[in-house]
């Protein structure tokens, strides 16, 4: 059981790894991936949470992001980075919903 778990380990390590070097790149998609699996394989890890809520933002998918960054702020509420992050993009959001509004008035 314990070489599985050092294995689990390895392999989300190595996920993650490859995900910040495609998010570097701008491959959005293939980051997004990674951290979906390391979602599946770790559900309570916050910060993967996180950075696929960034990936989802990114590509656009901004309910997606949302439900990421609520759930790793209930994973980790003290965590000042993902706290910054959410309320980034809430403040982003909110412009871009305000600019879409003045454009159909």
């Amino acid at each position: 059981m314990l070489a599985g778990c050092g294995a689990r380990r390895n392999l989300i390590e190595e996920y993650n790894d490859f995900a910040i070097r495609a998010a570097k790149a701008g491959l959005w998609r293939e980051a997004a991936f990674r951290w979906e699996k390391i979602v599946q394989i770790n559900p309570k890890n916050a910060k993967a949470h996180n950075n696929l809520a960034v990936a989802y933002e990114a590509l656009g998918r901004y309910d997606d992001a949302e439900r990421e960054y609520r759930k790793a702020l209930e994973l980790d509420p003290a965590n000042k980075a993902i706290q910054r992050n959410y309320i980034r993009f809430k403040r982003i959001r909110l412009r871009e919903e305000g600019e879409e509004n003045e454009k159909r008035d």
